[in-house]
């Protein structure tokens, strides 16, 4: 197993993930990611980079326990992002035998666009006057936002926000795949991963969407970690 830790962590703190896997029977993989704990980069690069990376680390593992190993990748949040791009790459050795997706974006296009809009309506419902309200939604303009940011990401990491697309990596992969998601997800709304499963060209997948209220993004693998220890 090969499991990908989100933003604004690394592979030492996603420990808890290896125990867990651990006791499931697997050996377990810690990478941290670019621009996170002893990685090497100075920008987030939201998964775009992954099948390089994945690749190679999967290529590592072949290299350490013989290439008749079978891998898992597994990400949560954007290491699921990582995971699921990396899933359509053509370099990706045959020892990759499926995916975990938990709660990853399709789209950082369409994510960005999406939060953009509802903090403009959270404005716009704001009990404040009405010129006021009109010069902040001006400010917060999704077009220009999103446009500015597709700059900056052409300029510090030669990529737009179009292609960092789990969901058009994921339309060229036939590795199983499994997606986990809960239905309180306030950062990254389920339907985000209803996408990445339809755009799947694997025969062998499944969606596994928790109901009710748990702890919101990224919490399955918590709340089965809080079960397993309880």
């Amino acid at each position: 197993m090969i499991a990908v830790h989100g933003y604004d962590n690394s592979g030492e703190g996603f420990a808890y993930m290896a125990k867990m896997f651990y006791e499931m029977g697997y050996n377990v993989l810690l990478p941290d990611q670019r621009d996170h704990g002893l990685s090497d980069g100075k920008e987030v690069d939201f998964g775009y980079r992954a099948p390089e990376d994945l690749s190679n680390w999967a290529k590592r593992v072949d290299q350490t326990v013989g290439t008749d190993s079978q891998i898992t990748l597994y990400g949560l949040s954007m290491g699921a992002g990582s995971v699921t791009q990396a899933a359509g790459a053509s370099q990706l050795p045959s020892s990759v035998k499926g995916v975990i997706d938990d709660c990853s974006y399709s789209s950082m296009s369409d994510l960005l666009s999406d939060k953009v809009n509802q903090l403009v309506a959270s404005v716009e419902s704001a009990p404040i006057g009405q010129d006021a309200i009109k010069q902040v939604v001006n400010l917060l303009n999704p077009t220009a936002l999103l446009h500015d940011v597709d700059l900056q990401l052409q300029a510090k990491q030669q990529v737009t926000l179009a292609e960092i697309s789990p969901q058009a990596q994921l339309a060229k992969s036939k590795l199983p795949l499994l997606v986990i998601h809960t239905l309180d997800d306030q950062l990254i709304p389920y339907e985000e991963s209803v996408a990445n499963y339809n755009a799947s060209d694997a025969i062998n997948k499944q969606f596994w969407l928790l109901d009710g209220k748990l702890d919101g993004h990224a919490s399955a693998s918590r709340d089965f970690f809080d079960y397993q220890t309880s």
